[in-house]
C-alpha cells in the first residue's frame, strides 16, 4: 500500500440544470424585488394587475409569486412608448 495523497475534490458534481431552460438573460423575480425595481409598494402590484394589463403572475408554490423579467420588460417598454 502506498501513502500516496488522494484529492477529495479530483471531480466534484457539477450543478443541476435548471428546470426551465432560460434564454439567457430571463429569470424570475419576486414580488418584493419587483417592487423595489418599480419603486411601488406590493399592494400597487396586485392593484396593476387588476387594473394595468400587469404581467400575470406565476404561481412558485402554496404563498409564492414571481414574474419572468421579460414580460416585466415589455410591459415597461408598452407603458414607455403609449
Amino acid at each position: 500500500m502506498t501513502n500516496q495523497p488522494t484529492a477529495l475534490h479530483a471531480n466534484p458534481p457539477k450543478p443541476a440544470e435548471p428546470a426551465i431552460p432560460s434564454s439567457g438573460h430571463d429569470r424570475i423575480i419576486r414580488k418584493k424585488e419587483l417592487a423595489l425595481m418599480l419603486g411601488i409598494s406590493e399592494a400597487t402590484i396586485y392593484r396593476w394587475i387588476k387594473t394595468e394589463n400587469f404581467p400575470k403572475a406565476i404561481k412558485l408554490g402554496a404563498n409564492s409569486v414571481g414574474w419572468w423579467q421579460s414580460e416585466i420588460d415589455q410591459w415597461l417598454n408598452s407603458r414607455e412608448k403609449a
